[in-house]
């Protein structure tokens, strides 16, 4: 258990630390404060485009009329996966005729 001389050491140097710590943090001037202000409305701008664009392609894909249109029983992993051995055993046959034609 701390002392109250202990506990009146401690009450004054913590003010003396956050008097220490407001003089050294200056305040911004303007123009700083400007570029700050001005990079976050940026920011928020462009979060609130690319949410907007998102939500429209959500719904140009289950639109069946428009060219992005894409199934409900799409299973886009399946479908990688499929093209993806197809073109390996493409390459792999193409590599199999030129070696055994050499």
């Amino acid at each position: 258990m701390t002392s109250q001389h202990e506990q009146q050491f401690l009450n004054e140097l913590d003010k003396k630390l956050w008097t220490s710590a407001d003089n050294l943090r200056s305040r911004p001037s303007d123009a700083e404060y400007k570029h700050a202000v001005l990079d976050l409305i940026f920011v928020q701008y462009v979060s609130d485009a690319f949410q907007k664009r998102r939500v429209q392609l959500e719904e140009n894909l289950k639109d069946e009329n428009h060219d992005n249109y894409l199934p409900n029983d799409f299973d886009s992993n399946k479908e990688y996966s499929q093209e993806a051995i197809d073109l390996v055993l493409k390459q792999a046959e193409v590599l199999a005729n030129n070696w055994s034609e050499e």
